[in-house]
């Protein structure tokens, strides 16, 4: 019996090429701002040099550096706020198999801004504000006439529309 075939190490370039959209794409959808999103993917990248895995082959590198993305990624927030179970391994990878590892994230990315821009106004501008935006929601409060309790009751039936939409969206198309 044969030992199984390792695919060897591309060369950084190559790696870079084809998997950085993928992992920033990847930290994004984790909650990392956009900043901190390439600070992570570029230690990612760090990584794979100093240490590459024995197993190179696309999926098996693309699986890699989006665990080390997490690993960097849960470094950095301990608190562990974001919405998805970073204390999972196997859980964010089933998500993202599910939702974006086919094309780094481009079908879930434009099923977000179809489904962003079909929100009714005032959710949509307190999604942007408060994510794109970065406003706290006491600031939004006095913007929207609202209290703080009913931004925080907002967004999360903005987030819960958005989910719906985007899951609905990526299973009716192709």
């Amino acid at each position: 019996m044969s030992a199984p075939t390792i695919a060897p190490t591309p060369s950084l370039d190559e790696a870079i090429a084809r998997h950085q959209r993928g992992v920033w794409r990847f930290l994004r959808w984790l909650g990392a701002d956009p900043a901190l999103a390439d600070d992570l993917t570029q230690d990612a990248f760090v990584q794979l040099l100093q240490h590459p895995p024995l197993d190179c082959s696309d999926p098996a590198l693309a699986s890699w550096l989006r665990t080390t993305a997490t690993n960097l990624f849960r470094s950095q927030h301990r608190r562990g706020r974001f919405g998805v179970p970073l204390d999972d391994p196997d859980a964010l990878a089933t998500l993202w198999r599910r939702n974006a590892s086919d094309d780094d994230g481009e079908r879930y990315l434009a099923a977000l801004a179809h489904c962003l821009q079909s929100l009714p106004p005032t959710p949509r501008s307190a999604i942007e504000l408060h994510y794109r935006h970065r406003q706290r929601h006491e600031d939004l409060a006095a913007k929207l006439g609202i209290t703080s309790a009913g931004v925080k009751s907002l967004l999360r039936r903005a987030r819960e529309l958005l989910e719906r939409c985007i899951t609905n969206r990526l299973r009716s198309e192709p």
